[in-house]
């Protein structure tokens, strides 16, 4: 799946009402890359929300952003 559907499956769910909160675990950086971790709960998906725990790995770019390297929504 490319950055194109993915970016069009996350508007479809946006304009359909489905809420994502995140609450931050854990973040650990070394050098330019970090390891980031939350508590997710989606919501307006269906009758109940679903829960779960992320954990993403990102790469520092030169302009000093971040991207995403690895993200993994469904880590639980």
């Amino acid at each position: 799946m490319g950055t194109d559907a993915i970016r069009e499956a996350m508007r479809q769910m946006v304009d359909s009402g489905a809420r994502l909160k995140l609450e931050q675990r854990e973040i650990r950086q070394v050098d330019d890359i970090a390891l980031v971790s939350n508590n997710a709960i989606l919501t307006g998906i269906g009758p109940e929300p679903v829960v779960s725990t992320t954990t993403e790995i990102l790469r520092r770019q030169p302009d000093g952003g971040w991207v995403h390297a690895v993200d993994d929504p469904f880590f639980s």
